[in-house]
């Protein structure tokens, strides 16, 4: 910067010794420059302050671009280990065929004991047979036999229904879990997918807009605007405005109600920030935007018009009674 201020200095005189010349050549009136940097110094540094300024506030920007940058690679990179920490989480849940593949195996299970008990039936209808068939005439005892052998047939037959039936039953409750079990974590898978894409999404339009707008880093988007809220080092209100400017904002002023209640729920409890406001009952000014406040909530209108600035704390705006050092909050933008 020091070399380009210096070549513009060093084409500011040579376009003033040629002034001079022109000066003498139409008879007019000529200042000659005895000791240039001496006579002219005073004036090219005013002149260039303009100049000097313009490139401090780009450097300023271009600095802001960077750190932008840089929050666009540190969030995508967190997105990116969310996102691979959720695959890994996917890949442990259990799919459908896995789902499917137990519930086969148990409807096999449950086949097999079914084909048991049927053949232990069988065989035990075989034998009944058997013993009916025989030629000889039966006696009491034999006949008795019979009598209870024939119930314990119908017994059987009546409790093996029962089993069949309750295998069935739990056959198709043990389905219907499964299918329940499976279906809650499609839904929660998709849930998270859905979540996890929302999130993706407003991660790349903020910082999108952090980079469109100049946002300088450090800057939280509360409301509709980008805030910067210093909770570590207490400034007097000149201070702080100066350290605004540094970060590459503007000590704030506060558009509306709704914003002044999303900025509260973000500050300390009984904890006074100073406001990028200035000014006397008479009219009060934005810091920012050199115009009128648009937007002033007092809770008593008291402290001293000596003082330049405003401070906010718990909700409300005070004057104050002298320049103590305050926390601060700085805005993005100077439309406010």
């Amino acid at each position: 910067m020091l070399r380009l201020a210096q070549f513009l200095l060093s084409l500011l005189v040579l376009d003033l010794q040629g002034s001079l010349g022109d000066t003498q050549d139409n008879n007019r009136t000529v200042c000659l420059l005895n000791d240039p940097p001496n006579q002219c110094g005073q004036f090219c540094l005013t002149t260039l302050q303009p100049m000097t300024d313009l490139i401090s506030e780009i450097n300023a920007k271009l600095n802001g671009i960077q750190g932008a940058q840089q929050s666009i690679q540190i969030k995508l990179a967190a997105v990116e280990s969310g996102l691979e920490d959720q695959r890994t989480q996917i890949d442990r849940i259990p799919t459908k065929e896995d789902f499917e593949s137990r519930l086969n195996e148990t409807e096999a299970q449950l086949m097999e004991v079914k084909s048991e008990m049927k053949d232990q039936f069988d065989l035990l209808q075989i034998r009944l047979e058997d013993q009916s068939e025989a030629p000889r005439e039966p006696s009491l005892n034999e006949t008795e036999n019979q009598l209870v052998a024939v119930n314990f047939e119908d017994l059987l037959k009546t409790g093996l229904t029962e089993v069949l039936t309750k295998i069935q039953e739990y056959q198709e409750a043990a389905q219907t879990k499964l299918e329940g079990q499976l279906q809650t974590l499609e839904t929660k898978l998709q849930t998270l997918l859905e979540n996890q894409r929302a999130y993706f999404q407003k991660t790349v339009l903020e910082t999108l807009e952090r980079v469109s707008l100049s946002i300088p880093p450090n800057f939280e988007k509360i409301g509709h605007r980008y805030f910067y809220i210093e909770n570590s080092t207490r400034l007097d209100f000149y201070s702080a405005e100066t350290r605004c400017r540094q970060l590459g904002g503007y000590l704030a002023a506060i558009q509306n109600q709704e914003e002044l209640s999303a900025l509260t729920a973000k500050l300390d409890k009984d904890t006074k920030y100073w406001l990028g406001i200035k000014g006397s009952e008479w009219e009060f000014v934005s810091v920012a935007s050199k115009a009128t406040a648009t937007f002033l909530k007092f809770a008593i209108q008291e402290g001293s018009d000596y003082f330049d600035g405003v401070y906010l704390f718990n909700g409300e705006m005070y004057k104050p009674y002298d320049l103590d050092d305050l926390y601060f909050i700085c805005q993005a933008d100077n439309k406010v």
